[in-house]
C-alpha cells in the first residue's frame, strides 16, 4: 500500500474525529443547560429531559468508541494494520454489542429469581370481581355478577 492511501485514509479519519468532537461537545452544553433550566429554574423536569440524557450517553459512548477506533487504526487498510490493531478493533466493535446484551441478560435473570416470581393471592372482596368473572361474553359476566353479590 502506497503512502498516498495512507495519508488519505488518516486525514478522513481526522475529519471523522474533529466533526464528531465538535458535534458531541455542542449536544453536551446543549443538553445540560436545557436539564439545568428545565431541572432547577422551571422545576419541570420531564420525561422527554430523560431521554434526551440518555440519548447523550450513547452519544458520547459512541465518540468514545471512535476515538479507539482512532488510536486502533480502524479505517484503514488491512495490509497496514496489526494483529494487535485487529484485535483491539474487535473488542471496540464488539463491546457496546456485548454490552447490552449483558445487562439485558441480567436484567432477565433478575427478574425470574424466585423472589420476584411470589404470587399474590387474589382479592375475596366482593367490590372487585375475580378474573374468571370477566372473561367470556358479557352475558357470562352479568351472571357471573349476579352470582357473586
Amino acid at each position: 500500500m502506497d503512502s498516498d492511501t495512507y495519508d488519505k485514509d488518516q486525514w478522513r479519519q481526522n475529519e471523522l474525529i474533529i466533526t464528531a468532537s465538535v458535534f458531541t461537545t455542542l449536544s453536551i452544553l446543549i443538553v445540560s443547560t436545557r436539564t439545568f433550566l428545565r431541572a432547577v429554574v422551571i422545576r419541570k423536569f420531564g420525561a422527554d429531559d430523560a431521554t434526551m440524557l440518555v440519548a447523550l450517553f450513547f452519544a458520547v459512548g459512541y465518540f468514545a468508541e471512535l476515538l479507539l477506533g482512532k488510536a486502533n487504526n480502524m479505517g484503514h487498510a488491512m495490509s497496514t494494520l496489526s494483529l494487535d490493531n485487529m484485535y483491539n478493533i474487535i473488542k471496540v466493535s464488539l463491546a457496546p454489542t456485548l454490552g447490552i446484551s449483558d445487562s439485558l441478560t441480567r436484567t432477565r435473570t433478575r427478574s425470574r429469581s424466585p423472589s420476584s416470581a411470589r404470587t399474590t393471592a387474589p382479592s375475596t372482596s366482593s367490590s372487585s370481581p375475580s378474573c374468571s368473572c370477566t372473561s367470556g361474553s358479557p352475558s357470562r359476566r352479568r351472571s357471573a355478577t349476579r352470582a357473586s353479590a
